[in-house]
């Protein structure tokens, strides 16, 4: 497991990459894609131009994208779990707010992860943290 420290606009974002190989899934891989260590490269935010952001999320933003810079990770699980109680920002991702992280597999080595910007004033953000909420006092009482 790798633990790498990303913190930006007063986010930290913690990114753990998993090897997940088998011998089972051997020849679901492509060795020619994926010879060498799995390594992260960089990572920076973006607005929806592709312009870095630096410095704090602008409210006005309705979404950001987290750009990871891969060599020799396609095919990897990735978990990235966002420390929430350090930001004034929350974040969506696939119709899912982001109270503890999320999952994905690097498809290239340039991953861009679209992340919406939580907006209070919208019922539909309001209602998936309520969902997420829920589903983590649930967690929590287990």
């Amino acid at each position: 497991m790798i633990k790498k420290m990303l913190a930006n606009q007063k986010v930290t974002i913690t990114l753990l990459l998993t090897i997940l190989i088998s011998l089972n899934s051997c020849a679901l891989f492509k060795p020619a894609k994926n010879e060498g260590e799995p390594q992260f490269k960089d990572y920076f935010f973006t607005d929806k131009e592709g312009n870095k952001i630096t410095g704090s999320v602008k409210p006005s933003l309705k979404y950001i994208y987290l750009n990871i810079i891969t060599e020799n990770a396609i095919g990897e699980k990735v978990n990235l779990n966002l420390d929430q109680g350090e930001t004034e920002t929350d974040y969506i991702y696939r119709g899912e707010y982001l109270n503890k992280g999320l999952s994905f597999k690097v498809r290239k080595d340039v991953e861009k992860v679209k992340l919406h910007i939580y907006d209070a004033d919208n019922k539909k953000h309001r209602a998936l943290k309520e969902k997420a909420m829920k589903a983590a006092k649930k967690t929590d009482e287990i």
